[in-house]
């Protein structure tokens, strides 16, 4: 199966609770899975540790998609040029770690979001 993920977390210079979640879920992934191939899309790496130790799995690969968006994290993922290259990768399922996902995307490729933090409604 082909994975696509926000890496974006890659590219931050620093990170919260979410960053740190989505990054040690790369590393977790990237130590355990030797089946499926995964495109982790990311504006550059500024995080070498992470990359370094995530691309030991040669079924890992970092996608840089550098784009007038990439310093608002939000706005990043909706940028033409990450849905033109996910279109092109051929991606069965695309993973946001964040709550943030490419809107108004057509594509047999299935989306999956983690959404972080819903305690507030219950209380």
């Amino acid at each position: 199966m082909k994975i696509g993920i926000d890496a974006y977390y890659l590219y931050s210079k620093t990170n919260t609770g979410i960053g740190y979640y989505v990054l040690n879920l790369l590393l977790g992934l990237s130590r355990v899975d030797g089946r499926n191939t995964y495109y982790l899309y990311t504006p550059a790496v500024r995080n070498q540790g992470y990359a370094v130790e995530i691309l030991k799995n040669k079924r890992f690969h970092i996608v840089e998609i550098d784009n007038c968006l990439k310093k608002h994290k939000r706005l990043w993922m909706q940028h033409p040029s990450i849905k033109r290259q996910i279109r092109k990768d051929q991606l069965d399922i695309f993973l946001g770690g964040g709550e943030h996902f490419p809107l108004f995307f057509r594509s047999k490729t299935l989306f999956c979001l983690t959404i972080h933090d819903v305690v507030f409604k219950i209380f």
